[in-house]
Order: structure tokens, then C-alpha cells, then sequence
């Protein structure tokens, strides 16, 4: 399974579209973008960076923390342990 992001940023919240398998499936609503990575001028903030727009592997794993099965996104660049929830 794999993750499309396309993103909309607005001062406060970044909108998304999510497509698995290049079929659409919901709306997205993330923290703010911050233009993160190398050469780029943003600054990465704990729990209130939006990920980058991309593609990404997906697995289903049960989530330690929320106690239930969750997509958790693979290889997100300066991201680790990326789960989608409500």
C-alpha cells in the first residue's frame, strides 16, 4: 500500500488529499508546513511539522499508544514512527 500527499498549506494547518493506490480516500488536516529539509529554511518543531507531500509505503500495525491497528508511514524523510489516526 502506498500513501499520496498532496498538500495545501495555510498559515496555521496544512491541508491534504489522500490516495492509496492512486485512488482517492479522504481529506488530510496536519500542523503547519514549515519547509523543512536540506537547504530549505524551515525548522523542524515536534508535533507541529506537517510531513513533506510525497509517497510513501504503508503498513498496518497495531500502535502502542493509541491501542488499536493504524496505517504507520514508512521512510518519511526526518520523520520516524508517522501514524494517521482520527
Amino acid at each position: 500500500m502506498t500513501r499520496d500527499l498532496k498538500k495545501c498549506a495555510g498559515k496555521k494547518y496544512t491541508e491534504g488529499r489522500l490516495s492509496v493506490n492512486g485512488t482517492y480516500l479522504c481529506d488530510t488536516l496536519e500542523p503547519q508546513w514549515r519547509d523543512i529539509g536540506w537547504g530549505r529554511p524551515g525548522k523542524k518543531v515536534n508535533r507541529r511539522t506537517a510531513i513533506p507531500a510525497g509517497r510513501y509505503a504503508v503498513v498496518v500495525t497495531k500502535s502502542p499508544k493509541f491501542g488499536r491497528w493504524l496505517p504507520l508511514l514508512l521512510n518519511v524523510p526526518q520523520f520516524t514512527g508517522i501514524r494517521m489516526h482520527e
